[in-house]
């Protein structure tokens, strides 16, 4: 059963396969959200200086949803480059600028072992602490 319009939600696509499978499990679990693909955004490599216009539209945008998708695939424990590269230029945000949102982990793994995953969702956790958000997995 997909969860429906309960809450403004916007999906963080982290796979460079805009219709992968990351991409496939959030339309099937979910319905009414809005998906920002890192693969079409183009955004450098986190360097520590100022915060690029397309990194801070993302920001932006998630500033004005009550719940964030952030979806990756994991390659050998972690995630992708994509995701990691928009997690980083998040530290150049105030701290807590997402209070009172909501973050939804979703990672896809290569392997059949669950504890592969399981760095890969403490790096997104750490960005929704640092954020002021909850964090929770699907």
């Amino acid at each position: 059963m997909k969860a429906g319009k309960d809450v403004n939600t916007l999906f963080i696509n982290g796979s460079e396969h805009t219709n992968g499978n990351t991409a496939r499990f959030v339309k099937e679990n979910f319905t009414d959200f809005e998906t920002i693909n890192l693969a079409t955004v183009k955004v450098p490599p986190f360097a520590g200086q100022k915060t690029p216009d397309e990194a801070s539209k993302i920001f932006e945008k998630m500033r004005n949803y009550d719940r964030i998708i952030i979806g990756s695939p994991v390659y050998f424990s972690g995630i992708s480059g994509l995701t990691k590269t928009m997690i980083e230029w998040g530290s150049t945000q105030p701290r807590d600028f997402l209070t009172g949102r909501r973050i939804v982990a979703f990672v896809r793994e290569m392997s059949a072992n669950p504890s592969v995953d399981q760095p890969a969702y403490a790096i997104i956790k750490n960005f929704a602490d640092y954020a002021g958000a909850t964090f929770t997995t699907i």
